[in-house]
């Protein structure tokens, strides 16, 4: 995965890691409780230590998706290339926007998150709110770590 100059390797390994949980699941497309969970999965960034800090673990995110969403069809047929929703594709361009606004060079997953927070229409806000319960005391911590 070529690597942009606009954000981090941990913001390319999450978004990695929601493609293979778009693909575990055999879902067409990437979609923000995919990111989510592959935030989680990353571990070592700014984005799953806050989460983590608040008890959602790569384990939960997993969970969480498998209880909102239902699994594809049996078989994908090659090659599988799921595409990102537009409400990903929003949030992944706000995440730059929320790194811009900090004034940090790079977009990581601290700043994923942060747009995710932003989305209270999406699946991921609502596992967010349903797994977390205090997301404005998530953005604080967040803005915290990025300090």
């Amino acid at each position: 995965m070529d690597q942009s100059p606009l954000v981090t390797e941990a913001f390319q390994k999450a978004l990695g890691l929601a493609l293979s949980e778009a693909r575990r699941l055999r879902h067409e497309c990437v979609e923000t409780h995919h990111l989510l969970a592959g935030i989680a999965i990353e571990g070592s960034d700014v984005g799953a230590s806050i989460l983590a800090q608040h008890g959602f673990t790569a384990e939960i995110a997993s969970a969480s998706i498998e209880v909102i969403s239902q699994a594809g069809p049996e078989h994908i047929p090659a090659p599988c290339n799921p595409d990102h929703s537009q409400r990903l594709t929003d949030v992944l361009a706000a995440s730059v926007k929320q790194a811009e606004s900090l004034g940090h060079s790079k977009a990581g997953t601290g700043h994923q998150l942060l747009a995710l927070l932003d989305d209270k229409k999406s699946a991921a806000w609502q596992i967010i709110l349903s797994r977390v319960g205090d997301p404005d005391q998530m953005r604080q911590d967040i803005l915290s770590a990025l300090q």
